[in-house]
């Protein structure tokens, strides 16, 4: 199938891709490359100017093959023709939409702020079907991705957001949504201590596959997880990483001295990942 090919159905008899992953948060296409080598076609999502036109010279081949797509503009509810993107001028996975977001890090960052033309999420999936596989990683706006979804009866075998760091309350609303889509098995994954690693797996016609992924990929996905949980256990996981980040985070208490400061900034090189990271949630179908 090529991923090119418009799709003229109805959201009723709108059905799930198999061979069809949707990257949402395309950055410089370190997620669609792995993607890509699995044997995937990939529609791929991306806001920043910048980050689409390199995406598109690195995956030339792909576009043309017709394997990949890229959507260029940010996600937002329809009505509006642009809106007001945060670039960061020092870390480019930090842009977003969200004011709030940005300015949590302008300790770390400048911001810039830029108008981008919108994109129609739910058009998206009338147009090329329901993925196998959703990742969204659109910096607090991945929520309202999850949310089109509440209005097809198909929906991706697995999804992955990045979750909140903070808020005890926003976590419990997206298993929430999650379980209200039909999501049943989850698993949280930290996502400093995925690059430079290898997955042995098999691609998508089961030849055996070894890959090493890139600074700022998201990771495996789907069965090659490895262990899902309950929802239950997920939130006890959370229950403690808010308590990391209240001591080593963004605003944790160890930023609030220059002592604390060297220690956060040390920490990582002892614990071989970022303290205390950022972290996603996987959710499975149950079906």
């Amino acid at each position: 199938m090529s991923v090119e090919a418009p799709r003229e159905v109805s959201d009723s008899a709108l059905t799930r891709v198999a061979n069809l992953v949707f990257d949402v948060g395309l950055h410089r296409g370190e997620d669609t490359a792995f993607y890509l080598a699995l044997g995937y076609d990939v529609v791929a999502f991306e806001a920043d100017p910048d980050h689409a036109a390199f995406c598109r010279e690195r995956f030339a081949e792909e576009i043309a093959g017709g394997r990949l797509r890229i959507i260029e503009g940010v996600i937002a509810p329809p009505g509006r023709d642009s809106v007001t993107f945060y670039r960061s001028l020092s870390h480019s996975p930090w842009g977003t939409t969200e004011a709030e977001w940005a300015s949590r890090r302008a300790h770390a960052s400048e911001f810039v702020a830029v108008e981008i033309p919108t994109v129609d999420f739910a058009d998206a999936l009338r147009r090329h079907g329901v993925p196998h596989f959703l990742k969204i990683d659109i910096e607090g706006a991945d929520l309202f991705c999850l949310e089109q979804l509440e209005a097809f009866p198909a929906r991706p075998r697995f999804v992955s957001i990045e979750s909140d760091k903070f808020d005890r309350a926003a976590v419990r609303a997206e298993f929430d949504l999650l379980e209200r889509l039909g999501y049943g098995r989850f698993a949280v994954i930290q996502q400093g201590s995925i690059p430079g690693t290898l997955l042995d797996t098999v691609d998508r016609d089961g030849n055996p596959m070894r890959y090493r992924f890139e600074k700022e990929s998201s990771g495996p996905f789907g069965t090659d997880i490895g262990s899902w949980e309950s929802r239950e256990r997920c939130e006890q996981r959370y229950d403690r990483i808010f308590v990391a980040y209240r001591i080593f985070g963004e605003r944790g208490l160890l930023r609030r001295t220059r002592t604390g400061q060297r220690i956060a900034v040390r920490l990582p090189r002892y614990k071989g990942v970022r303290v205390p990271g950022w972290h996603d949630t996987h959710a499975m179908l149950t079906e």
